[in-house]
């Protein structure tokens, strides 16, 4: 994993009152020896929130030979994206917490080099610093508990776009309320795989 890391959720569930509910300890371990073991591991204080909605964004990195399926199980050894090519973007809005969320205001940024082939429904895009974002509104949507949302969407590499790794893609949700009991978890950034 050198140079490397990756983010991953741990539902917690609570059993009790509102307010401090002690900490979660995390920590990791290798089979190769580890010159800095102090930082192998972390103490996590742990809030028990009011009820809410909990928004979460999730993405896949860009590739030629993506399934659009809502996760990436299984999908190794994808190839980048052909220059002049268009791709389909696996993407979706899930709802961690335990309340409805109605209405859904979300973002896609895409960097230089990278346009919508297909744009999402309900969007309006626009030009910004070499940026190409798409503002959505679904304001007819209700997120259930456990629900995720998504709609089609493809990216198209300009023919002259750099070959390589592309950073500068997000997706995020906008327009919190006080019943979104996380926002840190409404930001994804997406790495684009390109080649000649």
């Amino acid at each position: 994993m050198s140079g490397y890391s990756r983010d991953f959720g741990l539902p917690l569930y609570s059993l009790g009152e509102q307010g401090a509910a002690g900490t979660l300890s995390v920590k990791v371990s290798s089979t190769t020896p580890d010159p800095y073991p102090d930082d192998n591991g972390v103490e996590v204080p742990v809030t028990v929130a009011p009820p809410g909605y909990d928004l979460v964004t999730w993405a896949q990195d860009v590739y030629a030979d993506v399934v659009v399926d809502g996760d990436d199980a299984g999908e190794t050894g994808l190839t980048p994206v052909r220059r002049g090519h268009s791709v389909v973007f696996d993407w979706a809005i899930r709802n961690h917490g335990s309340r409805p969320a109605k209405g859904l205001r979300y973002g896609i940024s895409l960097p230089p080099g990278l346009t919508f082939a297909k744009q999402p429904m309900g969007c309006r895009v626009q030009q910004s610093d070499g940026f190409t974002v798409a503002a959505c509104e679904q304001p007819n949507v209700t997120l259930q508990p456990g629900q995720s949302f998504t709609t089609d969407v493809n990216l198209k590499v300009g023919a002259n776009a750099p070959v390589g790794q592309l950073h500068g893609q997000s997706f995020y949700v906008v327009d919190y309320t006080s019943d979104e009991v996380d926002q840190g978890d409404a930001n994804t950034d997406v790495q684009v795989f390109t080649r000649p």
